[in-house]
């Protein structure tokens, strides 16, 4: 599952291409953006990559709830939520050791990073590596590792900080 808003910069071509070569993996890409049109053109085709366009809440979540992983790739991205809701569902995140992700995911634990640049063959590795078992061995990792990010968690660290000057 691809949840990544459809710009340049969040390289959804990147998986594209990569599922263009694997046509034994389904990709779903759930969202929309000014790159849908030449996106879509990409996957012309393409059995195996569905767009959704933007959906509610209720139906993304069946559809993750569904999926093996999530993949998230963007370029030096400072934070995304993307990763953080796929954990919260359970499910680990396929991404680049860059930006934001070095801090919400854990590799090896919450989902796999590519370090060393995005390739489509690096992509393709991490995605059939990334087998049904394996992400269900990191469900409980995947939801814990969520909550740091949580509302409550922010409030409760935020409180912490403000009251230490004090």
């Amino acid at each position: 599952v691809s949840t990544a808003r459809l710009e340049k910069y969040k390289r959804v071509d990147t998986i594209i291409k990569a599922f263009l070569k694997m046509p034994q993996k389904k990709l779903v890409v759930m969202s929309g953006g000014s790159e849908e049109k030449v996106l879509r053109n990409l996957a012309h085709g393409a059995e195996n990559i569905i767009f959704t366009g933007w959906l509610g809440q209720k139906r993304m979540n069946e559809i993750l709830g569904n999926s093996i992983a999530s993949i998230y790739v963007p370029e030096e991205e400072d934070f995304g939520i993307s990763p953080v809701e796929s954990m919260a569902s359970g499910k680990p995140v396929i991404g680049v050791s860059e930006g934001g992700l070095n801090e919400t995911v854990i590799d090896g634990h919450t989902g796999m990073l590519i370090n060393n640049g995005l390739t489509i063959e690096k992509l393709i590795e991490k995605v059939e590596a990334m087998t049904s078992h394996m992400a269900l061995t990191m469900r409980d990792s995947c939801t814990f590792r969520a909550g740091d990010f949580s509302k409550e968690r922010f409030v409760e660290n935020i409180s912490e900080y403000v009251n230490a000057g004090k």
